[in-house]
């Protein structure tokens, strides 16, 4: 395969803007792979579904998708992505969006919802990340959100609501960035809270709506939501599958076998999704020590077994994919090597030492740094480390393709 053709998409069309989320692989290359490697109703499988991009890429290419992915965020995001939208759907939001801004213009006593601002156990000094009107803004939304959960619930109505609700939560707090764990003072006002969760909506409305037409007159079927998997069918046969997993484990979910599986695993030592989405972990009543546990690779462990976790985990990944892939089936994985303590680690072989010892060989090893990945921009911070790597700071990403041996 070559990839020197291929222009980034970026995640600015369609339903990819549904929700902010960092370190996402660029759709161009998603799809490269799928169509190069797959073919019209096959099921794509995404291990390490994050925010979406492959799935997206896979249903409106003409193949099924399974993701798994071990953060309920992640799970949320990726299937609000690839639902659609009903016109009913978009008229009862919109109902929800002016009760909100109704009813603020008429509170002036928030006690009746403060009991809804989380315990953030692991955040020092609260009122230095959350401004008063922020946390009495979040908690009165979150109320109106919990006072009509029970009537909604496992509907898509309700995935829409929590996402918008979601988006907004790095934005509200003073938090710097969605990928920065720095807070610094931002404009607060009175009613600024409110006013991003209408523009939320609004944005959900039209990133649901957007997939919609990208998806050309193939509309949602069906939805259902039990035992932490959303479930979507299509009128066209194609079905979407999130699982909310830890994909190390063995686990009841290989009934239907997929054909291919593409992904942007875990990068060792590059990122900690779970203090950059703390906060979201808080206002939605996830569980962040469990979620935690399941991020591999994660650069704040500081137990100095980096490297050889690591290996263990993604062994453990290729063992549980057997189980999952049919017997043609083939791996692309996006990747690029890692620096570890300032040097560098060479994840390419790690990747396929653990793919051989789970019965998987590598059949290309493919450079596409025309293409940015999920490291892309970064090279600055190597250099400021002074990292001993070759290249362009040494992280040029590169496919690793693989087939049973």
């Amino acid at each position: 395969m070559k990839f020197k053709d291929i222009s980034p998409k970026r995640h600015v069309s369609s339903s990819l803007p549904i929700h902010p989320y960092f370190g996402k692989v660029d759709p161009a290359l998603a799809s490269s792979l799928i169509l190069h490697l797959s073919k019209e109703k096959d099921i794509v499988l995404d291990p390490f579904s994050g925010s979406g991009t492959v799935l997206h890429e896979a249903i409106i290419n003409n193949r099924s998708a399974i993701g798994w992915d071990s953060s309920q965020l992640a799970c949320l995001i990726s299937t609000c992505k690839l639902m659609g939208i009903l016109d009913e759907e978009i008229d009862k939001l919109n109902d929800f969006k002016l009760k909100i801004e109704n009813n603020f213009k008429q509170v002036s006593n928030f006690d009746d919802y403060l009991n809804l601002i989380p315990s953030m156990p692991r955040v020092r000094g609260v009122s230095k990340w959350f401004t008063d009107n922020s946390l009495k803004e979040l908690s009165f939304i979150k109320f109106h959100i919990k006072e009509i959960e029970d009537d909604i619930k496992s509907s898509p109505l309700l995935n829409f609501i929590w996402i918008s609700f979601s988006a907004i939560i790095t934005r509200s707090s003073n938090q710097k960035g969605e990928s920065n764990y720095v807070a610094i003072e931002k404009d607060d006002y009175k009613g600024k809270t409110i006013s991003l969760f209408s523009k939320s909506i609004e944005n959900t409305i039209k990133c649901a709506a957007s997939f919609n037409i990208e998806l050309d007159g193939i509309k949602r079927e069906s939805f259902k939501s039990y035992d932490n998997k959303n479930s979507i069918l299509f009128n066209n046969g194609l079905s979407l599958k999130t699982i909310n997993v830890d994909s190390r484990n063995t686990f009841e979910g290989h009934s239907t076998k997929a054909d291919l599986v593409v992904s942007s695993p875990p990068y060792l030592m590059s990122w900690d999704y779970a203090l950059y989405h703390k906060f979201r972990f808080y206002w939605m009543d996830f569980q962040l020590d469990d979620y935690e546990e399941t991020e591999i690779g994660r650069h704040l462990r500081r137990k100095k077994d980096d490297v050889e976790r690591y290996t263990a985990d993604m062994t453990s990944i290729f063992n549980n994919l057997t189980g999952a892939l049919n017997n043609d089936a083939k791996i692309a994985l996006i990747n690029a090597p890692s620096v570890v303590y300032g040097k560098l680690v060479d994840t390419n072989q790690i990747l396929s030492e653990c793919a051989d010892e789970a019965g998987w060989k590598t059949i290309e090893c493919i450079e596409s740094i025309d293409i940015p990945g999920p490291h892309h921009g970064m090279y600055g911070s190597l250099k400021s480390r002074k990292a001993n790597a070759p290249g362009e700071a040494g992280k040029k990403e590169h496919v690793l393709i693989f087939s049973r041996k």
